[in-house]
């Protein structure tokens, strides 16, 4: 069992109900003033501290999570408003800790946050299955790392800004049969394959 499939176990639990930090803090005060209601930042840094509370922004972005000194810290899930999600571990007001970030069309990262970015080790899946599970670096892959697909192609090596590091990686092909549906095609328009152009009776 590798090290990042131990710290994604790890992390599953945490996902699925396992006690979070904050649990047990309590609400944050209700509107205690005009700018406290409107969920401003710096109202709150005067009122909430050590609490659980909500706020929605201007641009529709939304926290809902635990709060120190006024800031998002400790377990909290943010919704921004063109459909993706982060939840997971933050400090002074960023992503830093474990975390999951879904993207509206379903592809996610599961993984290390540093000061919002993806750092450390994670795991990197798009909409139509195909992994990397490695190591990251200010949202890149860095480091050692494997992609696998359901097509059954494996390719294990080392990356560099997002760069497979030549000479420095093996592919492999399973002889397991391909997960993907059939009828979807990377790039395509609405991931569907085409129809083949019908063919013309010769008669």
């Amino acid at each position: 069992m590798t090290e990042g499939y131990l710290v994604l176990l790890v992390f599953y639990g945490f996902l699925t109900g396992s006690p979070v930090n904050g649990a047990s803090l309590p609400p944050c005060p209700e509107e205690t003033s005009k700018e406290a209601s409107e969920g401003t930042p710096e109202s709150a840094k005067t009122i909430w501290n050590d609490c659980i509370g909500t706020i929605e922004y201007s641009n529709g972005d939304k926290y809902t999570g635990a709060f120190k000194e006024g800031n998002r810290s400790g377990d909290g899930r943010y919704v921004y408003s063109n459909g993706n999600k982060y939840r997971g571990q933050w400090a002074d007001g960023r992503k830093n800790g474990k975390g999951e970030f879904i993207y509206s069309n379903g592809s996610k990262y599961i993984g290390d946050f540093v000061d919002g970015k993806w750092t450390g080790k994670g795991t990197l899946t798009n909409y139509l299955g195909d992994k990397y599970v490695g190591g990251i670096k200010d949202g890149k892959r860095h480091g050692e790392g494997v992609i696998t697909s359901p097509n059954g192609y494996t390719f294990k090596g080392v990356f560099a800004n997002d760069v497979i590091v030549s000479d420095n990686g093996r592919l492999t092909k399973s002889a397991a049969p391909s997960k993907r549906p059939a009828n979807v095609c990377p790039g395509a328009r609405n991931a569907r394959c085409p129809r083949p152009p019908e063919k013309k009776s010769t008669r």
